[in-house]
């Protein structure tokens, strides 16, 4: 069963997975350079 999106859910979806990725792109840089 398919999820239907609006166009509006689907730009803050979108801006909440890039958040998260910056995010985690962030945690990763910090814990390479401790090591």
């Amino acid at each position: 069963m398919a999820i239907k999106w609006t166009d509006r859910e689907e730009e803050e979806l979108q801006e909440i997975i890039e958040a998260l990725m910056g995010n985690c792109e962030e945690f990763l840089e910090g814990t390479d350079s401790e090591s």
